[in-house]
């Protein structure tokens, strides 16, 4: 894989959600609320539950599914909480920067014993090329 960039991810609610209102969040007060994660064998997945187990704390699971902008929508109408990419935070979540220290690497994957086009290797480049388009706005 050549990777393109670091997604670190973030702890998240809805802006009225009962945890809001506590100082600070402990793993045992999280397992106490519903949560809404990405599916089991998704790679995003796997970092949660490597977090949580280390904690020794069962998960509230309210809903596994494979697409994050559900888990976004649902979190932000206030149905649970969840772990999600900072790239997907908008104003519709309360994001608690610094909570949860993991974060994906996305690149892009090729077969390492075919050769690349020019077509891909300017793809490849364009895609490392730092734009202003993949900073996130806070």
């Amino acid at each position: 894989m050549i990777p393109i960039w670091q997604d670190p991810l973030v702890l998240v609610t809805a802006h009225d959600h009962p945890l809001r209102t506590l100082e600070q969040i402990t793993f045992k007060q999280l397992a106490n609320h519903p949560a809404i994660l990405p599916s089991h064998g998704t790679f995003t997945r796997a970092l949660i539950d490597h977090h949580f187990n280390t904690q020794q704390h069962q998960l509230n699971i309210r809903l596994e599914t494979n697409y994050l902008e559900t888990i976004k929508m649902l979190v932000s109408i206030g149905q649970g909480w969840s772990v999600l990419p900072e790239t997907l935070i908008d104003n519709s979540l309360h994001a608690y920067h610094g909570y949860f220290t993991a974060h994906r690497v996305l690149g892009i994957a090729h077969h390492p014993k075919r050769t690349l086009s020019n077509a891909a290797h300017a793809f490849i480049s364009a895609c490392q090329t730092p734009q202003k388009n993949h900073q996130r706005k806070t």
